[in-house]
């Protein structure tokens, strides 16, 4: 279902996919990677920890005012990942022209 809605949502533009990648990429997933990619290069180690501080402290708040499991906490960076490849499977479908879900089918963007 989102992958029928997603791209979409954000405009349908390619453009827009490009920047919701890269500001959710490097704002959800490269902090994680700089904290691992710190044991070669140490001066990242402070600016990585405290982005995934932040990271952190964002789901933490998140979790508490929306009642969720604080377990999902550990599986924020992987669940961005999976919404980033959500994302651009929408597009693929998306520049089909048809999008196909639950036994329908439906136009995409370009094509009404």
């Amino acid at each position: 279902g989102f992958s029928k809605n997603l791209y979409e949502g954000i405009g349908g533009s390619v453009l827009g996919l490009l920047g919701m990648l890269a500001l959710y990429g490097l704002t959800f997933i490269a902090p994680y990677i700089a904290v691992a990619a710190s044991f070669w290069w140490p001066t990242l180690f402070w600016p990585s920890i405290i982005a995934v501080g932040l990271n952190l402290s964002i789901r933490v708040l998140l979790a508490i005012r929306h009642n969720h499991p604080i377990e999902g906490l550990l599986l924020h960076p992987v669940a961005v990942a999976v919404l980033m490849a959500i994302a651009i499977n929408s597009w693929r479908w998306n520049r089909k022209g048809a999008i196909r879900w639950s036994g329908r089918t439906y136009a995409a963007r370009s094509n009404r």
